[in-house]
């Protein structure tokens, strides 16, 4: 009797501390659970897609593409200004004199090596690599709030598992000194499983750390603030593989490249490449531009004319005008302009061959992957049913004596671990799913499965 109170105390005092912390985070998820919003697979995704700030970034600069063609537009219109200037002179002899200018002038560019045009034609295709590179980039958010999504909901399992083990642990630490007051266990059983309560526990804070900060991680994608109050679902991914896994995946790797939005954004690249040969060859031509104007002036003075007389009736005047301009040499300005549009011409041409491969080799890797993933969660799931029973008979006879702790403990791991990597494996296979249709450029064909 003495051991045992001895026995209480020391556990006491080891495990008040993990005690306390569990308290707190009972009552903090008691708190918050009253205050959370319990979010499902889909409204996750609807927020990331409103919230997530790089994707809003994109945004903006495709409105600011949108600005440029406009602006690009607007330089084929003629400017209009005005200019009224007016000066007061004191002689040193005389009478002070008075003056007053006024002017409208307006200006059209009729041609200047169809610079203008290939600017217009640039800045448009500027707006369609962009508003391709805003879809796909759209894509990679919604792939990744998928996946950020399942991690989160894959560590809230192994909290459940980790709690599970501690347990069981607890328990059998109950039964092992019932069977060592009755003198069937050793003093070193009880000690062991001491041990091996503390590893347990150690084990469900890790889940808990790596739960919070794949939380974190989400919110960060959804645009929240890390106190947002925010709980995230459990999936049933059982019925989800069912949806699924009997469907062989078949992708045209020749099909995904014309398609996917990030190849297609480089093609616009290309086109704007081109296109930027052709205002930089603009400097070869001649430019012609015209101009009219119209204005009057006063000046104090002119006997028998006041201001209205003069800037009425006897000064106004309009001119029109042609301004005609040849480049004759220009210290090879033009032709080096030329050139180094042509390289990144070449450049852009390069990135789409080199993307091309990404793509093909991404989708290979994709297949592969999960065919792999399936054969995983087929092996995980018969090792998981293997472990279970082989606990069960272990439990057994380590009850009637036949088994000793350490045969006992080693089945114990086992079985966990099997627990661990079988909710892994469901999970995983999902993921490569979802990756097949988002290297495939069909994600949000993919989400519908968590509607």
């Amino acid at each position: 009797m003495i051991f045992n109170i001895k026995i209480i105390v020391q556990n006491i005092r080891r495990f008040l501390p993990v005690l306390l912390v569990f308290g707190y985070l009972l009552l903090a998820g008691n708190g918050l659970a009253r205050e959370s919003e319990n979010i499902t697979m889909a409204q996750a995704i609807q927020m990331a897609l409103e919230g997530n700030i790089s994707l809003q970034q994109f945004l903006n600069v495709v409105y600011s593409d949108q600005i440029n063609v406009k602006q690009s537009k607007a330089n084929f219109l003629p400017n209009l200004g005005a200019n009224f200037s007016a000066s007061k002179n004191y002689p040193k002899t005389g009478n002070t004199g008075e003056s007053f200018t006024g002017s409208i002038t307006s200006n059209l560019n009729l041609f200047n090596g169809f610079y203008d045009v290939a600017h217009l034609k640039i800045s448009r295709m500027n707006l369609a690599s962009d508003t391709a590179d805003y879809a796909w980039n759209r894509q990679t958010i919604v792939f990744g709030t998928v996946s950020q999504f399942m991690q989160v909901v894959l560590d809230s399992e192994f909290i459940r598992i980790a709690t599970d083990n501690l347990q069981t642990q607890q328990d059998q630490l109950k039964q092992i000194e019932a069977f060592m007051k009755a003198g069937n266990r050793s003093r070193a059983d009880v000690y062991q499983q001491l041990a091996d309560m503390k590893q347990s526990e150690l084990q469900l804070i890790q889940a808990q750390r790596d739960y919070a900060v794949s939380r974190l991680d989400l919110l960060q994608i959804l645009g929240k603030p890390a106190e947002a109050g925010l709980q995230f679902q459990t999936l049933l991914v059982d019925s989800l593989i069912l949806g699924f896994v009997n469907k062989s995946p078949e992708i045209i790797t020749s099909d995904v490249i014309e398609a996917r939005m990030d190849a297609l954004s480089q093609k616009y690249q290309i086109q704007a490449a081109r296109y930027q040969i052709q205002a930089a060859r603009s400097d070869y031509w001649p430019s012609l531009s015209f101009s009219v104007g119209s204005g009057s002036g006063y000046r104090s003075g002119i006997p028998g004319l006041d201001f209205s007389d003069q800037f009425i009736d006897e000064n106004p005047y309009i001119g029109i005008g042609l301004s005609f301009s040849l480049p004759l040499f220009d210290r090879f300005s033009t032709k080096f302009s030329v050139q180094q549009a042509r390289l990144q011409l070449s450049t852009q041409q390069l990135t789409l061959q080199n993307l091309q491969l990404q793509i093909g080799s991404q989708i290979k890797q994709a297949l592969l992957d999960y065919q792999t993933a399936l054969k995983q969660r087929e092996v995980a799931h018969a090792q998981y049913e293997y472990s279970s029973e082989a606990l069960k008979i272990s439990e057994e006879r380590f009850r009637v004596g036949s088994a000793t702790y350490i045969e006992l403990s080693q089945v114990r791991a086992n079985y966990y671990n099997a627990a661990y990597q079988k909710i892994s494996a469901d999970y995983n296979l999902l993921l490569r799913y979802m990756t097949i249709h988002y290297y495939g450029g069909t994600v949000d064909a993919a989400i519908s499965i968590f509607n």
